[in-house]
């Protein structure tokens, strides 16, 4: 018995065991993270290979690892598609014992490629000359993964980019055109970039070259003399156009804006035009109109409004700007009640606590909802659906009544409030129940400052039952939308009573002590359940277990000289014991109380 390490809880399918203590190991253990060494990331499905005996592993999705090794010296190799292989000699294994290597690895070099229109060598300048408008280039994959790819670019003299982006297969190319608007050239600095970024193989730069055509060429200046300058500030040629008489330059050519004399349908003129300039002429307007945004637009002017009622504010402005409609000045200036602002028409709206009535015309005093003062944590309204609000009136002074306090009734009521759900009123705040066999789930253990949940229904291995406490907190379970986990064994003893197994007793398993191995910490003098051999039987009647329970309950505690193992609590007999974690048991999940 003193070994012994199984206890078998066929009801609910859990299979237990108690740790050996003897025994000796002729292997240690290597684990680690491989990752990206530039981003930090975890890298997925590495294969980490032991190069003596050609046994490999692939890295978890949080890029973990681990393997056992026969003691001794070896050397790793790990590989990933992407990346370069990282290989590590020399790891000195030692029987029974865990090393640490983190490894990172290197991304290999982009793939990206621009080439010359055959498609046979890098190029890094496209140069157009004085002629050509368009010309073609490459762009190919030389890697090992389907490329993305795009273009883009700054100077308005690029026309176009056909096409400005694309896929390619390995080892595929796809041509692209850049035209260009030779007109648009500048005399210096002709040459421009046109990037190309991609996703996954890198980014490139182009250099777009051309010459630039002379600006008096086409002879532009109809009715004037062309004369190209060169502007030093910007470093561009153009031209400038020497007008004839009664022609203005507008930049581009000479023009006189009277010359068809645009006055003539202009509404509202009297068909005089008069040239300023190039783009600028006035036409002579009616009376009660203004020359404005070349057309002749209805005059303004401003005014007040008409006295407004009483208990009223201006809703905005007391005076209006009225515009000439051609028989009359409009809007009016009549003030009238409207409760939208309006720069533009003479408004009123009624003062502060003040309501518009309809029938009389006139602003009468106000009511609103108030709050009542605020309830205690874990409490409900019970005020008959007013969700704590009173009604107050204005009184032409101050509101009234006054605000109220809430108070705890279970008799609906004005300002009431009662305990949410599973809580209970202790005279002060509403509380969990203490936790008991026969208590409200979740409770509160005081002894502990824990709070519980309800046992899950049906058993789970290790694995499922984090996941479903970490699940709690987003479910939002007893109103609580964090701190629920799986217990570490020393929150799981404290449900124990009775027995030397609760925490502080003899037996030494605690992961807030530091003693969670099963060689060092467990014994069965000190941590199974206290009866003789002949009676060792398991209680059904939940005598040990503050809550009623006789089965046993799975701890988030592991066991690092055991692996695959986690420390778990039987209730039956007031133990402490260790199963594989693949293995199935009941669950209570757990939290602080702060």
């Amino acid at each position: 018995m003193k070994h012994s390490l199984a206890i078998l809880t066929a009801v609910f399918e859990v299979f237990v065991f108690l740790i050996s203590c003897g025994g000796s190991a002729e292997t240690g253990t290597i684990y680690g993270i491989v990752s990206d060494r530039t981003t930090g990331d975890p890298i997925y499905n590495a294969i980490v290979e032991l190069l003596q005996s050609k046994r490999s592993i692939p890295t978890g999705s949080d890029g973990y690892f681990a393997m056992d090794i026969p003691e001794g010296k070896c050397t790793l190799l790990i590989t990933k598609t992407g990346y370069a292989d990282a290989k590590i000699d020399n790891i000195i294994i030692e029987s029974g014992k865990w090393i640490q290597r983190d490894i990172p690895l290197e991304k290999m070099p982009p793939a990206l490629q621009i080439r010359d229109a055959d498609n046979r060598e890098e190029i890094w300048e496209l140069d157009f000359g004085a002629e050509i408008d368009s010309r073609l280039f490459n762009i190919f994959n030389g890697g090992e993964k389907k490329l993305e790819w795009q273009t883009s670019f700054s100077a308005d003299w690029i026309k176009e980019v056909i096409p400005e982006k694309g896929e390619l297969e390995p080892t595929d190319n796809q041509g692209v055109i850049v035209y260009i608007d030779r007109s648009l050239l500048p005399k210096r600095d002709n040459a421009t970039k046109l990037i190309v970024t991609s996703k996954n193989g890198g980014n490139k730069e182009l250099t777009i070259k051309a010459t630039s055509l002379d600006p008096c060429k086409a002879d532009p200046c109809v009715h004037g003399t062309c004369k190209a300058m060169d502007s030093e500030s910007t470093g561009s040629e153009t031209y400038k156009c020497i007008c004839d008489d009664k022609y203005f330059f507008n930049g581009t050519e000479c023009v006189n804006p009277c010359e068809e004399n645009p006055c003539i349908v202009v509404a509202n003129s009297t068909g005089e035009c008069v040239a300023k300039n190039a783009a600028v002429y006035l036409c002579k307007c009616k009376n009660n109109y203004d020359w404005k945004n070349f057309k002749c637009e209805a005059a303004q002017q401003t005014v007040n409004c008409t006295e407004k009622p009483e208990n009223t504010v201006w809703n905005t402005v007391s005076t209006i700007t009225q515009t000439w409609n051609g028989s009359e000045w409009s809007p009016s200036n009549t003030s009238i009640y409207n409760t939208t602002a309006s720069s533009k028409e003479c408004r009123f709206k009624c003062n502060t606590n003040y309501n518009w009535n309809d029938s009389s015309s006139t602003c009468v005093a106000a009511t609103k909802a108030e709050n009542c003062s605020s309830k205690p944590l874990n409490s409900i309204w019970n005020d008959g659906g007013k969700n704590g609000k009173f009604t107050q009136t204005w009184n032409g002074a101050a509101w009234y009544p006054a605000n109220k306090s809430s108070t705890y009734s279970e008799t609906a009521g004005e300002c009431r409030f009662k305990c949410d759900a599973i809580y209970e009123w202790d005279g002060t705040a509403c509380v969990l129940p203490e936790c008991s066999a026969t208590s409200m789930i979740p409770c509160m253990d005081s002894t502990s400052g824990l709070i519980w949940s309800e046992k899950v229904t049906g058993s789970l291995t290790w694995n499922d039952a984090k996941v479903y406490c970490n699940s709690l907190n987003a479910s939002n379970y007893a109103g609580f939308s964090n701190g629920w986990h799986l217990p570490i064994i020393d929150e799981l003893r404290t449900l124990i009573k009775g027995t030397n197994s609760i925490t502080g007793g003899a037996c030494k398993v605690s992961e807030v002590g530091n003693c969670v191995s099963s060689v060092a910490c467990w014994s069965r003098e000190s941590c199974s359940e206290k009866c003789t051999a002949s009676e060792c039987q398991t209680q059904e009647d939940g005598r040990y277990s503050k809550l009623g329970d006789w089965t046993w309950f799975w701890s988030s505690t592991t066991i690092p000289d055991r692996p695959d193992d986690a420390w778990l609590s039987g209730f039956g007999s007031g133990s402490v014991g260790a199963a594989d974690r693949s293995k199935k048991a009941d669950v209570r999940c757990v939290k602080t109380t702060n």
